[in-house]
């Protein structure tokens, strides 16, 4: 932001404090469907994409059930983003908050025909194919 009067601040540091204050003021709160549309949903992945996905799918109404081959949820948010830049209890504050809404995770699971491929780390216990 501009100095115009005072020191400058940065718009990512006021985003921070907005979401922090609104998490400790319990202003954020799960909000679960108030009708079921009895659907299921099954979302591949929980990286950034996949919990929004999901969040939003189960807000809707549906059942859903997110699928991780890593044995945490978060994806590129937590294996690809040092805590430095990222803290992790903050994927765990928001995990929480979906599965009060009523979001189910498995982890450490591979869905798809086969394995993962070649450079690919793959902590999966139990594989998940597509129904033909």
């Amino acid at each position: 932001m501009l100095r115009i009067n005072d020191d400058p601040v940065g718009i990512k540091s006021v985003e921070h404090a907005i979401i922090d204050k609104a998490f400790e003021e319990g202003w954020v709160r799960p909000q679960p469907p108030e009708h079921k549309t009895g659907k299921k949903v099954a979302v591949v992945g929980s990286g950034p994409a996949g919990l929004a996905c999901a969040q939003q799918l189960a807000r809707a109404g549906h059942d859903v059930t997110v699928f991780e081959k890593n044995d945490r949820i978060g994806g590129l948010l937590r294996y690809g983003i040092p805590d430095f830049k990222m803290e992790k209890w903050l994927i765990d504050r928001r995990v929480d908050q979906m599965k009060a809404e009523g979001v189910m995770f498995r982890t450490s699971v591979f869905v798809g025909k086969g394995r993962a491929g070649k450079g690919v780390i793959d902590w999966a216990t139990e594989p998940i194919a597509p129904r033909s």
